[in-house]
């Protein structure tokens, strides 16, 4: 079937990288538009100045526009080489990304305001100096800006933030019509092994480990200290703010006063941050915000008297640390996901009972870290008469009357996550423990009308079990949906 150029240009837009590789195949002309597409949402990485002198001679003369760069290692920003690259493609480019190139004086400064107008994301990871700044000092007063930058991705890094800071400044300064600010190392952050965080959790007392083990890096305190100290930065269009913020009461409030329109925020309190001051906060964003991550500090108050303000909007919202009930969710009437970290969660809903009046729009309730001895029946069934719409769902230290009142409940659950838990694999299938051991043949277990069927379920990951083939098979014969319709199980094994 021979379509027109534009369906082709239509279908071929909406599709990610690796369905554009498909596409190649299908015929010259489908291969010609998704090959435009990779070049123009794949991202071109130049690691040295050998490899930028081979792209440029390749491709100087191409039809095709390439619009995402990256620059890294041995690159230097004031060689001719790397003036010569951004006199031919820089009026193309919307994304580039200088990943510890070298620069000095005024380079970075010129190609930014010279070479690339069409920059809408600017990525930089270097290591700051004490006369590494976007201008000299002689520019410092001058009328510069970059309009089109809507997002920086930063990642510039010293163990001294007074070096950090007034390179930032330059940067926040002339993007006028920023719209995120997010921190490069959050999102390359990897895991540490697990043998280490037992290790340290050892060691010391909870709460301390988890400072040790979750430490905000430099380059995201120095991040806050740039926005929200500097009163020549406007930021009026800023909404997204994906960095880790570690704030005391003074920058609470200076974040506060700055009024910013945000929508995404995430905020680490410390010690001497009360209620009343998280809360004007939280009022200067009641219109606007909604995705929030708030982490509180093992000493602060506010952990144990979260108040919040009717947050209208809010879709998605993660504790770390908190301490008192969950009745503030009445506040949150279009709260859709919630995470809760390092909480007794029964005890929460326990403190104070929500007002079953209150109608959740929740569909994804996960709990990390519960320091309760074991998750009830009760406990689960109170959870279905406040969320009854929940469709993924993690909870820990689960018994087997749990697991049956969560299939029960939740007859249209999608996923759930159960790593952490006080069941036997009966409870996932229905069927009693001593029927297993009384049977030889497993296809045997379809003749039982016990045999639970979950039709809507497509991933769940159960406990470390021992397991023999009869009651893994009963297993998966529960989860039919999963090998009806080829979704992944996961199951975690000793």
């Amino acid at each position: 079937m021979n379509l027109s150029f534009q369906i082709i240009e239509e279908v071929v837009s909406y599709l990610d990288l690796a369905d554009l590789k498909t596409c190649r195949q299908v015929s010259r002309s489908w291969n010609q538009e998704a090959l435009r597409n990779i070049k123009s949402k794949g991202k071109i990485v130049i690691q040295d100045e050998e490899k930028l002198i081979q792209f440029v001679n390749l491709f100087k003369n191409s039809f095709i526009s390439f619009s995402n760069f990256e620059l890294s290692g041995d690159i230097d920003l004031g060689s001719p080489l790397a003036i010569h690259f951004f006199r031919v493609f820089g009026k193309s480019a919307k994304f580039v990304f200088f990943n510890r190139v070298r620069w000095r004086d005024s380079e970075l400064k010129n190609i930014l305001f010279d070479m690339l107008p069409s920059l809408e994301v600017l990525a930089v990871e270097a290591r700051a100096y004490s006369d590494r700044r976007l201008f000299p000092k002689e520019d410092s007063d001058n009328d510069y800006r970059l309009p089109n930058i809507k997002v920086l991705k930063l990642n510039v890094f010293s163990f001294i933030t007074e070096l950090t800071t007034p390179f930032l400044r330059d940067l926040l300064r002339v993007c006028v019509n920023l719209e995120k600010i997010s921190s490069l190392r959050t999102e390359k952050r990897n895991p540490l092994p697990m043998q280490f965080i037992q290790y340290v959790c050892n060691e010391m007392n909870y709460d301390t480990a988890d400072d040790v083990v979750n430490m905000p890096f430099a380059s995201d305190i120095a991040i806050a200290e740039a926005i929200i100290e500097s009163k020549d930065v406007k930021l009026n269009k800023l909404a997204y703010l994906d960095a880790n913020m570690r704030l005391r009461t003074h920058g609470i409030h200076q974040l506060a006063f700055r009024g910013f329109p945000l929508k995404q925020m995430d905020l680490t309190i410390m010690s001497d941050v009360d209620t009343k001051s998280l809360h004007d906060l939280l009022r200067s964003v009641e219109s606007t915000l909604t995705t929030f991550k708030l982490k509180f500090h093992p000493r602060c108050s506010a952990a144990n008297e979260y108040a919040v303000p009717p947050l209208k909007n809010l879709t998605s919202l993660t504790l770390n640390g908190y301490k008192h009930s969950l009745k503030f969710l009445e506040t949150l009437p279009n709260l859709k996901s919630l995470q809760l970290i390092r909480l007794y969660f029964s005890t929460a809903l326990e403190k104070e009972p929500i007002s079953f009046k209150f109608t959740s729009q929740l569909q994804s309730l996960e709990v990390y870290e519960d320091f309760s001895p074991k998750c009830s029946r009760n406990t689960v069934q109170f959870l279905v008469q406040l969320f009854p719409g929940i469709q993924f769902l993690k909870l820990e230290n689960l018994t087997d009357l749990a697991m049956s009142a969560i299939f029960s409940g939740y007859p249209t659950l999608v996923e759930l996550d159960a790593m952490n838990g006080l069941y036997s694999d009966a409870s996932i299938t229905g069927i009693p423990q001593n029927v297993f051991e009384s049977i030889d043949d497993p296809y045997e277990m379809a003749v039982f009308d016990d045999l639970r069927q979950t039709e809507s379920l497509a991933s769940m990951k159960s406990k470390p079990n021992s397991i023999d083939s009869l009651n893994f098979y009963c297993v998966l014969r529960t989860m039919c949906n999963i090998l009806l319709y080829s979704f992944q199980i996961s199951k975690a094994y000793p």
